[in-house]
């Protein structure tokens, strides 16, 4: 999930640089030099043009084709290009279809590309799911392609419990590790008691660390449920310093809160602190957020956990 995270914050951090006007452009001419360069392996930045919401019913509409191109380059910057320019979109509509293109994406034979074009799909709301994406997402997980795993956590989601029956037998031993854990969070994200049971008997048996807080937590997180983001709570909550500082010539033990803080922060309704666009809490000084977020769960037992984003 960290690298997932990383793949987003990179492509929103480059077409921070990206400085093209569309004033004056052709669409059609400027798409078709753009993914030309792409495919012979020159990289450009995005064009302003192709993420202007002036033209988002058209941009799309010239990506689709290059969803299935022959080259894998194209691919991968077309659905990049989908999911920016659709994310961002103020139209539901488009916001939806850029929700279907990206799954269709998530079969492309290219695994790296199918799991980026998933990995994008986590930003979106549950709402920008239609009942065609959602049909076409319960196709995928009954295929059983090579990004199973993602799907599967997708399903759960987006709470798709006619699909249980279909995700139950995954979550039994003798399946690949990861698909069996997905399939697992999955169920627990669907409200199934054992699954909740039996991911708290995991986790308690391990350390709370950094491994334990950046492996682990963000699934903990994935389920929703109260059990699992209680024990996250109570781990911030911990004076214990059991992770350490990300200064590598220096580290030192350090309280897991602080890293914590910032997992919780999109989860919980009414959270006294906001993420900046790259995922960090908006705090100059952290030991005086961390002790404001600790005040405020203790004020606040009865918290509401947000359920519309992955």
């Amino acid at each position: 999930m960290r690298e997932e995270r990383i793949i987003v914050s990179l492509t929103i951090l480059l077409l921070t640089f990206t400085r093209f006007s569309s004033e004056g452009q052709n669409l059609p001419e400027e798409a078709q030099h753009y993914f030309n360069e792409i495919r012979r392996g020159v990289f450009l930045s995005i064009p302003a043009v192709l993420l202007s919401q002036e033209y988002e019913n058209s941009t799309l509409h010239l990506l689709q084709p290059l969803l299935r191109d022959s080259t894998g380059n194209v691919r991968a910057r077309a659905s990049e290009i989908t999911y920016l320019l659709s994310s961002r979109s103020d139209n539901a509509r488009v916001r939806h279809q850029g929700v279907n293109m990206l799954l269709q994406t998530g079969v492309d034979p290219d695994p790296g590309i199918a799991r980026i074009a998933l990995a994008f799909l986590k930003e979106f709301d549950k709402q920008d799911f239609t009942l065609e994406a959602k049909d076409s997402l319960r196709k995928l997980v009954k295929i059983e392609g090579t990004q199973l795993a993602q799907l599967i956590k997708l399903a759960g989601f987006l709470e798709l419990r006619d699909l249980i029956p279909e995700i139950r037998p995954w979550a039994q031993p003798g399946n690949p590790t990861p698909v069996r854990w997905a399939a697992i969070l999955s169920l627990a994200r669907m409200g199934e008691s054992e699954a909740i049971s039996d991911i708290m008997k995991r986790v308690e048996k391990v350390p709370v660390n950094d491994d334990l807080v950046y492996e682990v937590f963000p699934d903990l997180i994935y389920t929703r449920q109260r059990e699992p983001i209680a024990y996250v709570v109570e781990a911030l909550q911990s004076d214990e310093k059991s992770c350490m500082s990300a200064d590598a010539e220096r580290e030192m033990p350090i309280l897991c809160g602080y890293r914590i803080i910032e997992q919780l922060a999109p989860v919980i309704a009414g959270y006294p602190l906001q993420l900046d666009d790259t995922g960090d809490i908006k705090a100059e000084d952290y030991t005086l957020a961390l002790e404001s977020v600790r005040e405020w769960f203790q004020s606040n037992p009865s918290y509401t956990i947000l359920n519309h984003r992955y």
